[in-house]
């Protein structure tokens, strides 16, 4: 395993490393496939967002340039098929509850010591794997019995209420500490007679500083004191250090002397989880292969994304789950630790903020660059984690990063109170409202929750975690596009280059248009009949009006060219939509058929055909369907011209403006348009709050993508 790690992480070829995956076949099935996860995983994600604001051609930069990420789920199912045909008997031989390190520290702690530290990153399932270590603890929470206290002495409202538990707590330090001194005799009391033998002391070295000082340090210390007398008695005791209490020397040295750090392996700490440890909740969970492949590529092991797991074994729930529901609560504990992290280290946090927007290999090499002893403030986080000396930044952290970079700013966002109250209600009927309700029901199925903006007079659904929504949204496409199978018995763009020699035979506007003109009759009667024996219907506008480019439209798109360093000839003779239609299909059936027939129809005529499956791309806007360019010859002059047909389904296009298809492309069109003008832009800043244009596209994209996503997700699978 670790050659194969340096391998990656030095930047040698996925082709290397797939061989060294080869040599490794005589290995155990798990480790083989772990090994073609890694390196499936970390050769095809990468997260630019090197996205510009051309003033031209601004569809095609979105749709075209805006690829982030290669589809990496041919390489994980090879693995889960390997493992599914060659798996052997191998299975965990111990529960979870027994082979979590930190558990069989803990254990271990007590049993030689009578006492143990624990300490860890927030949200790293401290409490909970306390609690699996140790059959009902009882516990004291200084925090909760004096805030209790508090309330009871003290008239105060909900809103008051809710300020002491959070920020306002640390103003009641010097109440908690003499509350803590007045009642301390009868909280030892209390404990002493419980009928557990392990007492859990926690929430004692809370403050908003680095370090415990002044009223804060005197109620630790009394803490520490109680821990000692406890154990005195025959306790065994557990006390739960925050970073605030690790990092002050003097009441670790009280600690010292009292003697509950004293031996060896009394602190136990909290950590990345180990793919074995991984491997066995997975299993628990009941995830398929292919799933549990995903998870421990996707997780990497960041403890944050099992503490719900963990809550449900300790408190003997069920802890089957789907996988969707893993990643909804995976993200929800990251951004709750990330919150905490921005409060206490508010550095750490915009310097892991700012990397995450970059590359993966960028990532690397920034995250590799910083000094020591930041490197070592972002270990402690266990946000970041140490593989053979190399810091990496798991995609589950950096996804939940992404998305709180645009969350931040479109948390300011104006909602459209109305529109959302109706699109609760359900009371919209029109085909717009109906597609924001299927949007807005989408994300809150992937993603647990949405925002509903109104931007520039169009209403969209932005996902509250919308790297989730995108991860369903690639799951879906690319299960669509194995089934439609277009790779097996057609040519496509990337198994054939023959189509980059096609040129229009026309000089002028004018000549390219007259051939369009010479070619309709043929070109529609291709499309009859792939409609009549496929059961698709055709859309190319009332009276045909879309079916060939008018002139003006064609210089408009062959001058957009020419800005970008075409000569206006050359671009001439490669505009590739100068007679076009689209078909669009009910169900998975139909579109295989109607791309077999027009397929036949096109080659029975002597015409090319190349197609494009745009579900097999990871377009940020999340663009499908099925492209296919045709060349076609007149049948008098026998000029060649270049034509597009594309293949959609009905629950994505139906060939009105109110599709989810239009609705995404006018919804980044008007915004684009405004972000052009200077005024425009500063004013769509100002009115949404966000900092800036790359924000404003990348919540546009997010829009856009839960949009197709929604729309896919009705198609009938199977």
């Amino acid at each position: 395993m670790i050659p194969l790690r340096k391998t990656l992480l030095s930047g040698v070829g996925q082709h290397n490393a797939l061989s060294h995956t080869c040599k490794a076949i005589t290995k155990s099935t798990l480790e083989v496939h772990r090994i073609m996860l890694r390196t499936s995983i970390l050769y095809s994600r990468s997260y630019s967002t090197g996205l510009s604001l051309p003033t031209a051609a601004r569809r095609h930069t979105i749709q075209e340039i805006g690829k982030e990420r290669s589809s990496c789920d041919s390489k994980v199912q090879w693995a889960a098929h390997f493992h599914q045909s060659t798996k052997s008997s191998h299975q965990p031989t111990q529960s979870v509850k027994e082979r979590l390190p930190v558990v069989i520290a803990i254990k271990k702690a007590l049993k030689v010591h009578g006492a143990c530290i624990v300490h860890g990153a927030p949200g790293t399932g401290k409490s909970e794997q306390i609690r699996l270590a140790v059959k009902d603890p009882t516990t004291f929470d200084l925090k909760k019995r004096f805030l209790t206290s508090y309330f009871e002495l003290h008239e105060s409202t909900g809103q008051e209420q809710e300020h002491l538990w959070c920020e306002g707590y640390y103003e009641l330090k010097g109440h908690e500490l003499k509350w803590l001194q007045d009642n301390y005799e009868s909280i030892k009391k209390g404990l002493l007679e419980s009928s557990s033998d392990t007492i859990l002391l926690d929430e004692f070295d809370l403050v908003n500083t680095a370090s415990l000082e002044g009223e804060a340090l005197e109620i630790a210390e009394l803490i520490a004191n109680l821990a000692q007398e406890l154990q005195k008695e025959g306790k065994k005791v557990v006390l739960v250090l925050h970073e605030q209490g690790l990092g002050s020397p003097s009441f670790l040295e009280s600690l010292n002397e009292k003697g509950i750090i004293k031996a060896p392996g009394a602190m136990v700490q909290t950590d990345f989880i180990s793919e074995e440890d991984q491997e066995a909740i997975l299993e628990l969970m009941k995830l398929s292969t292919e799933e549990k492949l995903k998870a421990l590529g996707y997780v990497q092991g960041a403890p944050g994304a099992y503490v719900k797991f963990l809550q449900r074994l300790e408190q003997g729930e069920p802890v089957e789950q789907k996988y969707k529901d893993f990643l909804i609560e995976a993200h929800s504990t990251i951004i709750s630790n990330l919150a905490v992290m921005e409060k206490i280290y508010p550095e750490i946090y915009t310097t892991l903020l700012a990397i995450s927007s970059s590359s993966l290999q960028q990532r690397i090499r920034e995250l590799n660059e910083i000094t020591a002893d930041k490197k070592q403030e972002l270990l402690k986080t266990r946000m970041v984690r140490n593989v053979d000396g190399k810091l990496v930044l798991p995609f589950l952290v950096c996804d939940v990063l992404q998305d709180q970079a645009i969350r931040k700013d479109v948390g300011v966002l104006q909602l459209n109170r109305k529109i959302l109250k109706l699109l609760e209600e359900e009371q919209l009927t029109d085909k717009v409202a109906q597609n924001l309700r299927m949007a807005a029901h989408h994300a809150d199925k992937y993603a647990g929750s949405h925002s509903l903006i109104l931007l520039e007079g169009v209403q969209g659904v932005i996902p509250n975690k919308a790297s989730l929504v995108r991860e369903a949204w690639k799951e879906r496409k690319e299960i669509i596009a194995r089934k439609i199978n277009l790779e097996k018995g057609y040519q496509t763009e990337r198994s054939s280059s023959a189509h980059l020699s096609w040129i229009n035979d026309a000089s002028t506007i004018t000549e390219l248009h007259n051939s369009a003109l010479e070619v309709k009759s043929e070109f529609l009667a291709m499309v009859a009949a792939t409609c009549q024996e496929s059961g698709v219907h055709s859309f190319h506008g009332d009276a045909n009006q879309f079916l060939i480019k008018n002139q003006e439209s064609m210089t408009r798109k062959a001058s957009l060219w020419v800005g970008n360093g075409a000569d206006f000839l050359g671009a001439l003779k490669k505009l590739n939509d100068t007679i076009r239609t689209t078909f669009i299909a009910n169900n998975i059936d139909e579109m295989r058929q109607a791309i077999h027939i027009f397929a036949k129809e096109s080659r029975k005529r002597g015409y090319e055909i190349v197609f494009s499956n745009k579900f097999k791309e990871d377009y940020s806007s999340g663009y499908v369907g099925i492209h296919a360019k045709v060349y076609l010859k007149t049948p008098y002059t026998g000029k060649r011209i270049m034509g597009e047909v594309q293949f959609h389904f009905l629950q994505v296009h139906d060939g009105t403006n109110e599709s989810i298809k239009e609705m995404s492309h006018r919804f980044l069109d008007q915004v684009m348009r405004k972000l052009e003008d200077n005024a425009s832009r500063e004013k769509i800043l100002e009115s949404t709050g966000l900092s800036n244009p790359r924000s404003v596209i990348k919540m546009c994209e997010q829009v856009q993508l839960n949009l197709f996503g929604a729309g896919i997700d009705q198609i009938k699978i199977g």
